[in-house]
């Protein structure tokens, strides 16, 4: 049996469960856009987000069992170990190159395509104003795209904020009996 629903059903029944303006919440946070994640809560919980070079567990766990590796923040893409492009992310500096998903990533900078080469090449490009030089296949063709990236490999870490007070960490304790 189907039983549709309603928003407005559904901002009732989450007020009747915890008293809140439910609806301008959902409405806010459905019908908008915005160009980063809404980090409101993570950043008045006490934290905020940073990047930095080193992988965090999940990319790391990721890439172990997908058999990936993961350029997403930084190139804008994540590569099969085959070096098929699963994706590439609208706007990132591979799509503004022209470099798009189902390619395959054969040679970085002259070298065969590896997550290492690949990761060399990133950091190598901070020091220089050279294009990172992506050789791709693409329906049994070969091109060569310049990408223009310079600021190094970058993976998403959550920081303590300790202007703030620690509310995640209380958040995510497991209940006790």
């Amino acid at each position: 049996m189907v039983v549709p629903y309603t928003f407005d059903g559904v901002a009732h029944a989450l007020n009747d469960v915890a008293p809140y303006d439910w609806g301008t919440l959902l409405r806010q946070r459905v019908a908008s856009t915005g160009t980063h994640a809404p980090l409101g809560g993570i950043e008045s919980d006490g934290w905020k987000l940073v990047y930095n070079e080193q992988p965090n567990i999940f990319i790391k766990a990721e890439e172990k069992v997908g058999k990936v590796a993961d350029f997403s923040y930084s190139l804008g893409f994540e590569v099969a170990k085959d070096g098929k492009l699963n994706d590439v992310i609208v706007g990132s500096p591979a799509y503004q190159s022209g470099i798009g998903p189902g390619m395959k990533l054969v040679a970085v900078n002259g070298r065969k395509w590896s997550p290492e080469v690949l990761r060399e090449a990133i950091k190598a490009a901070k020091e220089t104003v050279a294009p990172i030089e992506l050789m791709v296949e693409n329906a049994q063709f070969f091109h060569t795209f310049l990408v223009p990236y310079h600021e190094g490999e970058k993976n998403p870490h959550l920081e303590r904020n300790v202007s703030q007070p620690d509310l995640l960490t209380t958040l995510l304790k497991p209940l006790t009996k």
